[in-house]
This record gives C-alpha cells, structure tokens and sequence, in this order.
C-alpha cells in the first residue's frame, strides 16, 4: 500500500461505455490509443 500512496505505482485507466456505445468502444480499442481497459455497464438487467 505504501507503493501506491507514494505514487509509485498505478492502476491503468478505466474507460466506460454503455452496452449501445459498443461500436465506439470497439474502434478506440481497435486505434491503439486505448491504454487500460473498456468497461461495459448494462442497465436494467437485474435479476436475469
């Protein structure tokens, strides 16, 4: 923990998408200028 707090080392960023912004998602990761990872949130969906 002492690492982190001093700044030395970092958790990649994380990009959030909603499930209807899938296509967009796709072409950043595609370009090569996605650093870290895509993280879809699906809405009203609970319960299966």
């Amino acid at each position: 923990m002492e690492l982190v707090e001093a700044g030395a080392v970092t958790a990649p960023p994380i990009t959030t998408f909603d499930l209807s912004q899938a296509e967009a998602a796709h072409r950043l990761s595609e370009s090569r200028h996605l650093r870290g990872k895509l993280v879809f949130a699906v809405r009203g969906s609970e319960g299966g």
